[in-house]
């Protein structure tokens, strides 16, 4: 799996992108049953020898969207302790709203929300700030494109990780 895992990285950056030690240390797929035919496959988790490697994989990730390799697409993102995976799936519904209102945002380490709104940015705690920012700009309900259109992430929830 580990060979497989270089493989994919190395086409996917370039051998260029990476250090002269690039190495896949450990891979493997998730924990989970297997998935029904033509549903997407399970993840592959991988650790990263190199912390310098880790950060241009993800740096790239997110420059070079959407990725392909070998005729699929693939998605890579950070991986984050329990705590932090749940703190970040509070936001999920206020998420939902900025991306059908067109609104950028980006989550930060550990679990805050950037949202940039008409030029300004405004960074939450935690999910409840978020929503009475959005119920009192009436943001996600009725009104469209209320705010700077959005970049990145292509889904609500495609950068939970």
């Amino acid at each position: 799996m580990e060979t497989y895992v270089e493989k994919l990285l190395l086409t996917l950056f370039g051998a260029d992108s990476m250090s002269k030690v690039f190495i896949v240390e450990r891979a493997h797929r998730s924990l989970a049953t297997r998935p029904p035919p033509g549903a997407p496959a399970l993840p592959i988790i991988a650790r990263i020898l190199n912390y310098k490697d880790s950060k241009t994989i993800l740096k790239l990730a997110r420059e070079k969207q959407p990725l392909n390799f070998e005729g699929n697409v693939v998605s890579i993102y950070p991986d984050f302790t329990r705590m932090v995976h749940e703190a970040r799936k509070k936001y999920i519904a206020v998420k939902r709203r900025l991306w059908q209102a067109q609104i950028a945002y980006a989550m930060l380490y550990t679990a805050r929300l950037c949202i940039t709104y008409k030029g300004k940015e405004r960074v939450f705690a935690n999910s409840q700030q978020a929503q009475d920012f959005l119920h009192k700009y009436n943001i996600g309900h009725s009104k469209k494109g209320n705010g700077e259109s959005r970049s990145g992430s292509s889904t609500p929830d495609s950068d939970m990780e």
